[in-house]
């Protein structure tokens, strides 16, 4: 089995030579291995910042570094985190579980991605800005060049099902969250955070490739 990163970035613009990422969700899968999600998020430089994609993905609503200085970052609990003792409070989804620095989260990315294969909702973009973050920080992307798109991947599969490809074509169906809409249930997923968006292709990509994929 191949090792396969599910990952996806929410970022300051839609042009990654203007823009930086600010969010990072990551679902690494290894042979053997139960899936183990990450969640990291880092001030950005803000100086091509667009407001647009900002509000999109909530950057001022949901960013935990947002007030820092750039390079600050934050590790994000993944799921509900109990107390093991009386000192250390439980953790929610989305809390802070270590307060880190931009170059710790490059070093760890550029680990986890190492001899991977990629798999997200718009590889491309990801990859684009993954690699400027890693650069910045002295990392290297090293993952198969080769991207996953569940995207296409659940287009090419409604197709193949339907025996009639001219009934589903590159329109309203390309719009990933109705495209997943097939293979998962949406209301389980936060739309436009890292990590969820990370979880709905992860658990697309199953859907379709189980042996009881619909």
């Amino acid at each position: 089995m191949t090792k396969l990163v599910f990952f996806d970035v929410k970022t300051t613009s839609l042009d990654d030579r203007a823009g930086h990422l600010w969010e990072i969700g990551l679902i690494l899968r290894e042979p053997g291995q139960d899936d183990t999600e990450f969640w990291w998020q880092i001030k950005p430089d803000m100086s091509g910042a667009d407001p647009v994609s900002l509000n999109v993905s909530g950057y001022y609503q949901r960013c935990r570094v947002s007030r820092g200085e750039v390079g600050h970052a934050a590790e994000l609990a993944p799921a509900r985190i109990e107390s093991k003792s009386d000192l250390c409070p439980s953790l929610n989804p989305g809390e802070v579980l270590d307060w880190v620095s931009a170059p710790t989260v490059a070093t760890q990315l550029a680990f986890h991605l190492a001899g991977a294969t990629v798999v997200g909702s718009n590889p491309s973009s990801d990859h684009r800005f993954g690699r400027k973050f890693l650069d910045q920080y002295g990392h290297c992307w090293t993952a198969n060049s080769h991207l996953i798109d569940i995207r296409s991947v659940a287009l090419g599969y409604l197709q193949a099902r339907s025996g009639d490809p001219s009934t589903i074509t590159p329109g309203v169906e390309w719009k990933p969250r109705e495209l997943y809409d097939a293979f998962v249930d949406l209301h389980r997923y936060d739309a436009h955070t890292a990590l969820d968006d990370a979880r709905m292709a992860r658990d697309t990509f199953d859907a379709i490739t189980s042996p009881k994929a619909p």
